[in-house]
């Protein structure tokens, strides 16, 4: 996954010359945060849990800034995170009668979002974001149906990710952030279980500019 984000990267940099001839602002930066949200699962009969999920993430971001008038800019982003987060077991209902314990764990994401903003001055600024975001969710289950083959079900899921952050400007070339985002996924099944993720991020960022 981080090789693929590293591709996308190197393509975004590499074309800084005809960036520059637009007018547009390439940067680069990384981020910490902690991720918390609730992932409801419906087992196969029908009963559901919603376990709460918290952990850490860390990851590198790149975009396009460009300023559309004085005080207000636009920026596109790309994204990939590794993530801790993930949650305690949980009792759910199996096929055939009976019980088992069953986790869940988000392992990376990767996206691509849309963030207008308002300059306060040419130092700080607020942002909104609206994007996309895919993350690979593992369901381990101490006993899997019967067929499985493995205890483990790996699912790369899509949503929505809508957020706002703060960011001020050190100089002309370094920039740090914080920012609030929300996410929302498609519903999925493993295992039988139907799962349905809702997340919640608090991070901080550095960035650098390419003027």
């Amino acid at each position: 996954m981080f090789k693929r984000i590293g591709t996308i990267v190197a393509l975004l940099l590499t074309g800084c010359t005809a960036v520059y001839a637009d007018g547009m602002l390439p940067y680069f930066g990384g981020e910490i945060g902690y991720d918390t949200g609730k992932w409801k699962i419906r087992d196969v009969t029908g009963a559901k849990v919603t376990p709460k999920s918290n952990g850490a993430l860390a990851g590198l971001f790149a975009g396009l800034s460009w300023t559309l008038a004085p005080k207000f800019i636009v920026n596109t982003e790309i994204f990939g995170n590794y993530s801790s987060t993930g949650t305690s077991n949980q009792t759910i209902n199996i096929t055939g009668g009976g019980t088992t314990q069953a986790s869940m764990r988000m392992r990376y994401s990767y996206g691509a979002t849309l963030m207008p903003g308002f300059k306060f001055n040419e130092a700080a600024k607020i942002y909104l974001r609206a994007g996309v975001i895919r993350s690979l969710f593992n369901l381990h289950q101490t006993t899997p149906p019967v067929g499985a083959g493995s205890n483990l079900s790996q699912n790369n899921v899509g949503g929505g990710q809508f957020g706002v952050g703060i960011q001020g400007d050190v100089g002309n070339a370094w920039g740090v952030r914080a920012e609030y985002d929300y996410m929302t996924y498609n519903s999925f099944t493993a295992f039988g279980n139907t799962i349905s993720p809702r997340d919640n991020q608090i991070k901080v960022g550095v960035l650098y500019n390419f003027y």
